[in-house]
């Protein structure tokens, strides 16, 4: 027998009942009603007995319908039920009580639905220490104890939920996969294949919400279920797979080289960043050749899967071929950010100039990223351009490189501050431009009542005020020497990145960033991701600290240190 359950404690527990399998549910069609039996056709007349006769088959025919109708408006009516009797003070009608499996039900997708909402936003939005969050995550982990606390009956009336939902969302499909991922039984991994199957692997968004809640499930068959799914023939299950199982680092070299020499792009992109980690080197000449193949394709994606997996392997030529997607005006934005974490002077120079010939917001936040203290004038003459998006990157810029902590309250418009990735870069292929997307608040509402644009939300964001960081540049420019690494106002170790990941409020995808450049500068590496539970990060973090103090030698320097 199971034993006792027990709730979750800051991570998802592991619940174990008494219950039979969670069977699929099959939809079987009515059967087909029996055809009517219709008269044989009146063949057309030739002569004039021919006519009669058909004269009076007509007639008879005529005869046996009307009596047949007759027969059914002869059939008594149903009465109708009486109405109760109105009396002043009581209830007019008693509604009958609700079966215990209606109840059961009806707790079941209270709690599923309460799963799915919290599961994919509980990311800290734009300004939020992340640590901020983790009310949300207890909420969610009490909303998956109460669905098995209710029992077998609950957990048995999920799959039917989620199949019969008016939207197949990735929201949903994270719920089934964490939920059922986190009970006892291969029969639960099967309910949450059969949902996600349902749902549609080939959709990005669904197959990215499904594989984040089987990376933080419990259930130890996890890896046996997305192992099988890497013999799969639709791609999309092969993607799913690896990714979960190189998240939970438990996939081998010979699977990880194996899907990043996939000749779906889908598949080696999800690979790609895990081999790069794993730097196997029995398998090393294998994962250039994966690497080298990627940098050929058109995918962009799997070109960014390839230059993390240049940068996290310490690859001798990730500098060389980055400086060369920067000389491309289709990857210049996308490999701005990536040169900046394994940048050099050389390559903190080369950055800056392209800068100066056309300033974009991806290369103005890259030169913060690289932390040049020459290009910090150049910064200050960008915060007082006309364009808001450069000033504001300037800015954010100015701000990694001094920290000055020159803030100001900005409003920011509606849906933008939910702010992970940095912007896609528009590729002008000529032709009049798309017009701007609408809010998601009128996207779903009636097009005869659509919505305002909403209030703008207030912000403590990095002044766009260019007296002010001039003010502050005249002031403390004798503390910067010209040639070094800055970050936060500190000469740059990687001691300084481990503290801007653990105390600074930045988002999400910096803090990725910040990941990748500590395993860049140390030449270390330990499990790390925002998608995980705050107590399992901050776990991450405190065996980050010892590495990155003994890595933190000469301040402000450009070194890179070779994977061990």
């Amino acid at each position: 027998p199971p034993s006792p359950l027990r709730a979750s404690d800051a991570v998802p527990g592991f619940h174990a009942m008494m219950r039979g399998p969670l069977v699929p549910r099959f939809r079987v069609a009515d059967p087909p009603r029996p055809p009517p039996v219709l008269p044989p056709p009146i063949v057309p007349p030739k002569t004039l007995e021919e006519l009669k006769a058909m004269v009076e088959e007509v007639k008879r025919r005529a005869v046996v319908m009307r009596e047949a109708n007759a027969e059914k408006l002869r059939k008594p009516r149903e009465p109708l039920p009486p109405k109760p009797e109105q009396r002043p003070g009581f209830v007019a009608e008693i509604p009958s009580a609700k079966k215990p499996l209606d109840w059961l039900g009806e707790r079941a997708r209270d709690c599923f639905e309460e799963v799915a909402m919290i599961g994919l936003q509980r990311m800290p939005l734009l300004g939020d220490p992340f640590r901020s969050t983790q009310f949300l995550e207890r909420r969610m982990l009490c909303a998956f104890d109460a669905i098995a606390a209710l029992g077998p009956g609950a957990l048995m009336r999920l799959e039917p939920l989620a199949l019969d939902s008016p939207v197949k969302d990735p929201a949903r499909a994270f719920a089934a996969a964490f939920v059922f991922g986190c009970i006892e039984g291969r029969d639960a991994l099967g309910a949450a294949e059969r949902i996600f199957r349902w749902y549609g692997p080939s959709v990005d968004d669904i197959a990215d919400g499904f594989a984040n809640g089987l990376k933080l499930a419990t259930n130890p068959l996890v890896d046996v279920v997305a192992r099988a799914w890497l013999s799969d023939p639709d791609p999309s299950m092969r993607a799913v797979g690896i990714d979960v199982l190189g998240y939970r680092r438990t996939a081998t070299p010979e699977e990880l080289v194996a899907c990043a020499n996939d000749s779906a792009p889908r598949v080696a992109t999800k690979a790609l960043p895990y081999l790069g980690v794993l730097n196997p080197r029995e398998h090393l000449q294998a994962m250039h050749d994966a690497i080298d193949s990627a940098l050929q394709a058109f995918d962009l994606d799997l070109r960014d899967a390839a230059w993390t997996a240049m940068s996290l392997s310490a690859h001798p030529h990730v500098s060389t071929t980055l400086n060369r997607a920067l000389g491309d005006e289709s990857t210049t934005d996308r490999a701005a950010i990536p040169l900046a974490i394994v940048a050099d002077a050389l390559d903190a120079a080369e950055l800056l100039r392209r800068a100066e010939a056309k300033p974009t917001e991806s290369l103005l936040l890259a030169l913060g990223w690289a932390g040049a203290a020459d290009c910090v004038p150049f910064l200050i003459k960008q915060v007082g351009g006309k364009k808001k998006e450069l000033k504001t990157a300037a800015a954010n810029a100015l701000d990694r490189i001094s920290g000055a902590r020159l803030y100001e309250e900005m409003a920011i418009d509606p849906e933008k501050i939910e702010v992970e990735d940095p912007p896609t870069p528009e590729i002008d292929l000529g032709g009049p431009k798309p017009p701007k997307p609408l809010p998601l608040a009128q996207k779903i509402s009636d097009p005869r009542d659509l919505p305002g644009e909403g209030a703008p939300d207030a912000l403590e964001l990095p002044t766009t005020n260019v007296g002010r960081w001039q003010q502050w540049w005249n002031e403390r420019r004798d503390s910067f020497r010209a040639g070094s690494r800055y970050r936060r106002g500190h000469p740059y170790t990687p001691l300084v990145s481990w503290w801007e990941l653990d105390q600074w409020r930045v988002t999400p995808f910096e803090r990725r960033m910040l990941q990748r450049e500590l395993v860049v500068r140390t030449g270390q590496y330990v499990p790390f991701d925002p998608f995980d539970f705050i107590p399992v990060q901050e776990a991450a973090l405190q065996q980050w600290e010892p590495h990155a103090r003994s890595a933190s030698g000469h301040g402000g320097s450009w070194s890179r240190s070779m994977r061990r």
